[in-house]
């Protein structure tokens, strides 16, 4: 979708019938350089699940009226789904989007038309967590025991390449394949002796249920990868203007991963305020907040302290192209140039000062995790 020209009194008045519950369009009155008629960007974000905590950062930036001093009018939308927020930013459905970056990946070398721009989540999540009464601390110790999985998770389609590089006999490995819902009912209930998943999640669970796991990261030994990224449909981009909104609208966004960082009560009261529905209960709050935390801790990176929130490398991102074409049955390997770009962030950073805050508010989370 274009830039459109609004003068203020327009703009106020698409605001006032647009529902919140789908379309979030802000303004704020004192936004810089007013002309009197300005020109606002429009874009439309699909994410990639159900909104929480870890969805701050846009929530936040709507709420500060970050978007309305950059002249963003920005409308937020749920996900069902990595693979299908990727597929339908790789089909123009929406402009932007947040999704795995191996779904992307995946759409590209399918002859859709997307590239990534940022990351969102730089650590891949995938892992094995454990009850802590199990005494599993390495891959070795997985032998022999019963293991539970949700067959469409990326954490159970990377299976094969964790037991290829740990050299672990998965012979021995019992794997009962179940649905999402069960899988967490697994973890909790101690009926197996491990699930495969997502640490963020995992960890977010057993921290707001008070039970303890031990949990095996894929990233500590040699998976590591990235996970969610900020996604671009690329003829979108290529429309006049565009290439200005999507650095306007990263850099309000990354401002928003920096407070959400920095503040993660108040970072997920704002989400709670404007998604209720995720929030529905004491024990669900809090783990919505957990998983904030969760989120909060996958982003401390040396990347992202050396660089600037959002950076990507060459050598990461290889390798996360070469286990996609392995792991995922891609037909051939893609250019790295066709995949990614950092030409669109403007680099949010935090200070040591800064950083120090963080370490001290996630510590738990990165010596769970190991991050």
């Amino acid at each position: 979708m274009k830039g459109k020209v609004f003068n203020r009194r327009e703009f106020i008045k698409v605001v006032g019938t647009t529902g919140l519950t789908t379309v979030l369009i802000s303004w704020a009155s004192g936004a810089r350089h007013a002309t009197g008629k300005e020109k606002v960007g429009l874009v439309t974000f699909r994410q990639d699940w159900i909104q929480g905590g870890q969805h701050a950062p846009l929530w936040v930036a709507y709420d500060k009226a970050w978007f309305a001093e950059s002249y963003l009018s920005v409308q937020i939308l749920r996900g069902f789904g990595s693979s299908d927020t990727a597929r339908r930013i790789g089909m123009g459905v929406e402009p932007i989007g947040q999704c795995d970056a191996g779904a992307v990946i995946l759409t590209i070398g399918k002859g859709m038309k997307q590239k990534i721009v940022g990351t969102y989540n730089p650590i891949a999540p995938y892992c094995i967590a454990c009850p802590k009464d199990r005494n599993i601390k390495t891959p070795n110790d997985l032998e022999g025991k019963t293991l539970a999985a949700n067959p469409t998770d990326a954490a159970y389609l990377f299976w094969p390449a964790f037991v290829k590089k740990t050299g672990i006999n998965s012979d021995t490995i019992k794997i009962n394949t179940v649905s999402a819902e069960m899988l967490t009912r697994q973890l909790l209930s101690n009926s197996v002796d491990g699930v495969i998943t997502y640490a963020t999640g995992s960890a977010a669970v057993a921290k707001s249920n008070n039970i303890d796991v031990s949990i095996i990261m894929y990233k500590d030994y040699g998976f590591d990868v990235y996970s969610n990224s900020i996604t671009v449909h690329t003829p979108w981009l290529e429309q006049k203007g565009n290439e200005e909104l999507l650095r306007r609208f990263l850099d309000v966004t990354y401002k928003g991963f920096k407070f959400s960082m920095l503040n993660p009560v108040e970072a997920n009261a704002i989400v709670k305020k404007y998604c209720p529905e995720s929030y529905m209960g004491e024990q669900e709050e809090r783990f919505r907040y957990e998983l904030l935390c969760a989120w909060a801790a996958h982003n401390i990176t040396e990347e992202n302290r050396t660089f600037g929130l959002g950076y990507m490398s060459d050598k990461k991102m290889k390798l996360t192209n070469d286990m996609t074409y392995e792991y995922k049955g891609m037909g051939q390997k893609l250019p790295l140039d066709t995949i990614y770009t950092n030409k669109y962030l403007s680099l949010v950073k935090l200070s040591l000062q800064e950083w120090q805050k963080v370490n001290n508010l996630y510590q738990d989370y990165t010596k769970l995790l190991n991050l």
